[in-house]
């Protein structure tokens, strides 16, 4: 650790997948990607966004009456894999002040956000049963699309039947995924797409999508 408190780390990140940084900063860079896909980067539950290895950022904030941007402080970074067959291997930085190494630093800001989420409006989802529960179809499911907006999903089934989540794999017959019975609910940490598909028999879903601060 040197005086503005740098620190890296490396780690990798499997498709689709989110790694946290809990870690007090306002400077971050992404300095090794072994792959062409950019991590999808958030700091304190804000705005995510696609960063490119070899940058790094200054962080700031609006102030009260948004009319400039002061400097900010983070407290965490969430780092999303977004593709969904590319593993890829990360070198981050992040510190307090400017960063002593950092392959290029490009003309810009990341703005934090800390008002609260918004909400969307509710929506009912139809979930079906697949017509052979050892051989689901990929187009018998029903997915809850990708939204990089997401911060959370909500999700309630107020059908008669159980229903599962998870990826494009899930299936009552293997008991694979995740079971949401009558009545029950569920809160999803993922912004990627969702897959459901219901057991027995057709059930519904009713969906809340608790959206970052744009």
């Amino acid at each position: 650790m040197i005086d503005n408190q740098q620190l890296p780390w490396t780690f990798t990140l499997l498709p689709g997948s989110q790694k946290r940084i809990n870690y007090t900063g306002s400077y971050f860079a992404l300095q090794l990607n072994d792959t062409t896909v950019d991590p999808i980067v958030s700091f304190d539950s804000g705005v995510a966004f696609p960063v490119k290895a070899g940058t790094g950022f200054p962080t700031v904030q609006f102030n009260a009456d948004k009319s400039s941007t002061i400097p900010a402080i983070f407290h965490y970074v969430e780092i999303t894999n977004p593709s969904n067959t590319e593993t890829m291997t990360l070198t981050v930085l992040v510190c307090l002040g400017g960063l002593d190494d950092t392959r290029s630093i490009i003309s810009g800001y990341i703005q934090i956000d800390l008002s609260a989420p918004g909400m969307q409006v509710p929506a009912a989802l139809a979930v079906a049963a697949p017509a052979d529960p050892e051989d689901i179809q990929p187009e018998e499911y029903s997915v809850l699309p990708a939204n990089a907006l997401a911060k959370e999903r909500i999700v309630q089934n107020n059908g008669d039947y159980p229903i599962w989540w998870g990826d494009e794999n899930i299936s009552p017959f293997s008991k694979r995924g995740i079971v949401i019975n009558p009545g029950g609910s569920a809160v999803i940490n993922c912004w990627g797409a969702v897959y459901f598909i219901a057991e027995d028999a057709a059930s519904t879903l009713s969906v809340v999508n608790i959206l970052k601060q744009i």
